[in-house]
């Protein structure tokens, strides 16, 4: 077995399925936001205690104030913003 079929997960293989999950959660709304370029390339991979205070110290943003109730980021927290977020985009743009 060489080296590349040994980076290959099996079918099934539930920490491979959790890490695609999680690869598919970080491209979602609700994990977007805007940031000025120099925050974002100083927090893009800080842990969550470390990115929220310096998110909340440098964004008046509406769409970051939100974040200040939010004590963990994972998937439930990603899911659940994305979901407000669309609400919020709504009552802006109200469809026809």
């Amino acid at each position: 077995m060489d080296g590349l079929e040994q980076l290959v997960a099996g079918a099934g293989d539930q920490r491979a399925a959790a890490s695609d999950a999680r690869d598919r959660s970080l491209q979602r709304m609700g994990n977007l936001t805007i940031l000025m370029q120099a925050l974002n390339a100083t927090q893009s991979n800080s842990a969550w205690s470390e990115k929220k205070p310096e998110l909340m110290k440098h964004s008046l943003l509406a769409i970051n104030q939100d974040l200040h109730d939010v004590a963990f980021w994972d998937e439930a927290a990603i899911v659940a913003r994305g979901e407000a977020t669309f609400t919020r985009a709504l009552k802006v743009w109200p469809r026809g």
